[in-house]
């Protein structure tokens, strides 16, 4: 599939996306998925998320990136017909006992319509989400264990632990069931 498929003709010449964060990883990833820089711009808006730095549970993983989302459109006064405003959050869900990292992200339209798609979940190393159930942090406590998963040369955990820390591909995936509700809505609409 290709990138203007997956986003369909929403991406039009001249397009400004508005994206809620400071973060240049989730920047990086969003253009990535995009690809064609030529067609649009990107407005980096620092939107806060209102939601605490470590969110675990659903509603406020997904809470965050909505609030993202909107808050860069108060914040920007530049949002025009056909503009988009996006937040992404990352946050983390109990299942069965052990934490999995969730990626959020919102699609606002200018007629305030909201579409939020979820990445699939991956769990967490168990002692990675013990330590978290003890008030422990996600990010530095992974870097820690992939740290000891390089000293065993321990290939499989290492890969795990790299999307987890980046959470590259778990953004993609949110992205594109966020692009794909958009693409579903305006073709809808226009029925």
């Amino acid at each position: 599939m290709t990138k203007k498929d997956r986003c369909g003709e929403r991406l039009y010449k001249n397009m400004k996306i508005l994206l809620g964060t400071k973060s240049k990883n989730k920047l990086s990833i969003l253009k990535e998925y995009l690809g064609d820089h030529s067609r649009y711009s990107v407005e980096v808006i620092d939107a806060k998320s209102e939601i605490a730095d470590q969110p675990l549970d659903l509603k406020t993983t997904k809470a965050g990136a909505i609030n993202r989302a909107r808050n860069s459109i108060r914040i920007s006064n530049k949002f025009l017909e056909g503009d988009l405003s996006i937040g992404m959050e990352g946050g983390l869900v109990m299942v069965e006992g052990i934490y999995n990292l969730v990626c959020v992200t919102t699609i606002i339209d200018i007629n305030e319509r909201v579409h939020v798609g979820l990445s699939d979940y991956i769990s967490l190393p168990k002692e990675v989400s013990i330590e978290i159930e003890y008030g422990g942090e996600f990010g530095k406590l992974i870097r820690e264990f992939e740290n000891k998963q390089r000293d065993r040369n321990n290939v499989e955990f290492i890969n795990r632990t790299e999307e987890l820390i980046s959470r590259k591909m778990s953004f993609i995936k949110s992205l594109d069931n966020a692009f794909n509700k958009v693409k579903y809505d305006d073709e809808n609409r226009n029925q």
